[in-house]
């Protein structure tokens, strides 16, 4: 999906993995950030990842009825995100992949 096709989609699905030029990654954060201003946000860079942070932050209610969101910047591919993303339906993970 190219970023036109992004920006068109009505709803974001619930696991997206960006990755590309910094600027590009840093826009789309950025976009997101604004888009769920009001939702419960979790942000991991590079080395702060911890799956069972992750997986609590993911399964848990959200303190105000909405959806819980974890960002995810790193420069390497974690195996342990495709077990994340087994466990949620209505959390969103977005995952910020930086370097080739």
């Amino acid at each position: 999906m190219n970023k036109k096709e992004f920006d068109l989609l009505k709803e974001i699905p619930n696991f997206v993995v960006f990755y590309g030029n910094e600027f590009y990654l840093e826009m789309y954060q950025k976009k997101l950030e604004e888009k769920f201003k009001n939702e419960n946000i979790l942000k991991l860079y590079f080395d702060e990842f911890d799956k069972n942070t992750a997986k609590t932050h993911l399964l848990e209610n959200s303190l105000f009825g909405g959806k819980n969101i974890l960002i995810v910047k790193t420069n390497k591919w974690n195996k342990e995100i495709e077990e994340l993303k087994k466990l949620f339906k209505k959390q969103l993970l977005f995952y910020f992949l930086y370097g080739k």
